[in-house]
């Protein structure tokens, strides 16, 4: 009779689909797996209405303008809240850290940057095939 072959055979990846065989630290989290998918990028946003550029720009051209009034509007707009998250987290600002809340995005930006967004959004609505 042979001996069983001794030599050592090389370790099976477990398949992503099987979230048991993740192999995972002491403390229970998941190691980082190269073969794990990323989800798929998210939709672009649709552009803002021109009624809301109307009222954003009319918001932050007024002298005695208050951040929280932008920002109530900012948060009521799904539109408006990408194109300013957006522009906070464009590399103008050098942020080392996404900004992910619309207070913190329009306090960084600051009436002067967003009057200066709510003109280009201006130029895009009027510039945009009506209809």
């Amino acid at each position: 009779m042979s001996e069983p072959d001794s030599t050592p055979q090389p370790p099976t990846t477990p398949e992503v689909s099987d979230r048991s065989a993740v192999p995972r630290t002491r403390r229970g989290l998941r190691r980082f797996d190269p073969a794990h998918r990323l989800p798929a990028p998210l939709a672009t946003p649709p552009a803002p209405t021109p009624l809301e550029v109307e009222q954003f720009s009319g918001l932050v051209g007024r002298a005695e303008t208050q951040l929280a009034d932008v920002v109530r509007l900012v948060e009521a707009s799904p539109a408006l809240s990408a194109v300013v998250l957006e522009a906070a987290n464009s590399a103008e600002l050098g942020l080392l850290q996404p900004v992910s809340r619309i207070p913190h995005a329009v306090a960084l930006l600051g009436l002067r940057r967003l009057q200066a967004l709510a003109f280009s959004l201006a130029d895009q609505v009027s510039a945009a095939p009506r209809h």
